[in-house]
C-alpha cells in the first residue's frame, strides 16, 4: 500500500513537472524579468504572442518614479514609436490592432 501511493505521487509529479517544462520552454512563452536601478526593481514581461482582440498593451512595472520610456515597433517595415504613459504601479504603452497572424518587432527602451 505505501509503495501505491508512492508510485502515484511519483508519477503525478513528473507528469506536472514535464507539463511546466514544456510550457516554460517553448517559443511562444513570454520574455519576463526583472532589473534593479539604483536599488529599486524595474520588472517587465514582452509577449511573443497577443490574443487581445483590440490594442495590446505592454507594461513595465516599478517603483521609480521618475522612469520613462518609449516602446519602437515595426510593422510593415515602417518604423513606429509610442512613449509609455505612467499608472500607478508603473508604465503602460499600446501598439494598434494587428490582423490575424500579422507579425510586429518591438523593443522597449527606458530613460
Amino acid at each position: 500500500m505505501k509503495n501505491e501511493i508512492i508510485l502515484w505521487f511519483s508519477s503525478i509529479l513528473i507528469v506536472f513537472l514535464i507539463g511546466y517544462i514544456k510550457n516554460v520552454t517553448n517559443k511562444d512563452y513570454p520574455i519576463t524579468n526583472t532589473f534593479g536601478i539604483e536599488g529599486r526593481k524595474v520588472s517587465y514581461k514582452l509577449d511573443k504572442i497577443s490574443y487581445d482582440k483590440s490594442i495590446y498593451k505592454n507594461i513595465l512595472i516599478s517603483d521609480i518614479q521618475a522612469l520613462a520610456g518609449k516602446l519602437i515597433w515595426i510593422k510593415d517595415d515602417v518604423k513606429h514609436e509610442a512613449s509609455y504613459k505612467e499608472i500607478k504601479s508603473g508604465l503602460e504603452c499600446e501598439i494598434p490592432i494587428l490582423k490575424a497572424s500579422q507579425t510586429i518587432k518591438y523593443k522597449v527602451v527606458i530613460n
